[in-house]
């Protein structure tokens, strides 16, 4: 009985040990088939959960990045500050309508001098109407017409061009009832526009000379205009004559009249026609000083040249 008990322990630990060696296979059994599924199933549950720790850090991370971007904008709303600037420009558009229709007005004394260069200048029939007048003739006349009033028609064509002759217009009364001797039997009125106001002075100055140099007496004319010159001379027939010669401007007015008593009459004539456009005058006069002028001329003496013809 003692041996066998001896025995017991011996058995006991062979079985201990198989039971631990079968245990060791066990464990080391799958390692070695190497169950792949096992491993990467239990390797994606503790990357994901690795994953899901680095998201949220790298979404914290991210945060301030967006913070950043969200930083940029302001700097870009001072960037469109400056646009303000452009309003800026809006006042060029407003400097466009610049009063320049100012100067406008300018254009209706140049109208006034159109209209004291043209026929309007001419004497009316009721500003004649003392004496029994009538309209024997109006129109216009070219230069070259004007020139085979002179003895050189040829030479006074040039000087018409040196001029810048460009208009002359005229009116002749005559009167039918010659009770009243004192008034003028014939009156002519012509007005000529020149080039320029120095051009017109100048061709004023030449008749002016041409007159006195045939022996035209001067008198006391009126003060109009830029100059005034009175001149009488009768005609080769011995009637008396009367010239008012007027310049305004670039246009030189002349009002003849012949027989009776002239020089009063002839006056009167230049002094009711400035008389109805004197307003119109006396308003471009203001404003052009320097190009308003008034030339009166009459004449008494005896001269070979038809001096109804002298007007240009």
């Amino acid at each position: 009985m003692p041996r066998v008990l001896e025995r017991q322990p011996r058995w006991t630990c062979i079985a201990a040990a198989l039971i631990l060696s079968l245990t060791l296979a066990a464990c080391s059994g799958p390692d070695d088939f190497g169950d792949d599924s096992q491993t990467p199933a239990t390797a994606e549950l503790s990357t994901p959960t690795n994953d899901v720790d680095a998201t949220p850090t790298g979404t914290a991370r991210a945060t301030p990045t967006i913070d950043d971007a969200i930083g940029t904008p302001p700097v870009e709303t001072s960037e469109a500050e400056p646009a303000t600037p452009t309003v800026e420009q809006t006042p060029t558009v407003a400097e466009t309508p610049e009063p320049e229709t100012t100067p406008t007005p300018e254009i209706e004394p140049t109208a006034t001098q159109e209209a004291l260069g043209g026929v309007d200048a001419l004497p009316r029939l009721d500003e004649l109407s003392e004496g029994g007048y009538i309209v024997a003739d109006q129109g216009e006349r070219s230069q070259e017409q004007l020139a085979q009033a002179y003895a050189d028609p040829t030479a006074h064509l040039l000087r018409l061009e040196e001029w810048g002759f460009r208009q002359h217009v005229y009116r002749e009364f005559t009167r039918q009832s010659v009770e009243d001797g004192a008034l003028p039997n014939y009156v002519l009125a012509t007005v000529n526009v020149y080039g320029s106001p120095e051009q017109a002075d100048i061709a004023f100055q030449w008749l002016e000379d041409l007159q006195i140099n045939q022996g035209a007496r001067t008198a006391a004319a009126p003060e109009l205009g830029d100059a005034a010159v009175a001149i009488t001379v009768a005609t080769a027939q011995g009637i008396a004559t009367a010239s008012v010669y007027i310049r305004y401007g670039s246009s030189t007015y002349i009002y003849y009249a012949e027989g009776g008593d002239p020089l009063p009459r002839v006056i009167s004539i230049a002094e009711q026609v400035f008389g109805r456009i004197g307003d119109q005058s006396r308003q471009a006069a203001l404003r052009w000083p320097s190009q308003s002028g008034f030339v009166m001329i009459v004449t008494d003496v005896t001269m070979s040249t038809d001096v109804r013809w002298l007007s240009g």
